[in-house]
């Protein structure tokens, strides 16, 4: 079952794997000029809204994935290409963004350094 998708990279749960995604957040807002009045507080002018930022973890583990390095090297991938893609989730398209941050953290791995679990945190930046 899709959860939802990066452009090519699906989230998703079945019985071939699990890739998807805890600890979702959203940020949007506005963005404000500040003017000093004098002999007064100072005034706000809103000049519109501000880029979305959505950011998301996910645990790589070999245990519902068959390779976690791979899974990696695709995120590394999109990272590097910062192309601007559709985020959907959960049906929602909520815009299209850019992947602009990976932070990973190797929680387990085999004998011989290859990563078993990892635990990583995205933050994509919308694109207007």
């Amino acid at each position: 079952m899709q959860v939802g998708s990066f452009g090519s990279i699906a989230f998703e749960v079945s019985s071939l794997g699990t890739r998807t995604f805890r600890d979702l957040e959203r940020r949007q807002g506005l963005r404000h000029a500040r003017h000093e009045v004098l002999d007064g507080r100072p005034r706000l002018q809103t000049l519109g809204r501000d880029l979305a930022e959505v950011s998301l973890r996910m645990r790589l583990d070999t245990a519902f994935l068959a390779d976690p390095a791979e899974e990696l090297e695709l995120l590394e991938d999109c990272l590097s290409e910062a192309e601007e893609q559709p985020l959907i989730i959960g049906g929602v398209n909520l815009g299209t963004f850019v992947l602009v941050e990976l932070s990973e953290s190797w929680k387990q791995t085999t004998g011989k350094g290859k990563p078993m679990v990892v635990e990583l945190q995205a933050k994509f930046m919308e694109y207007a």
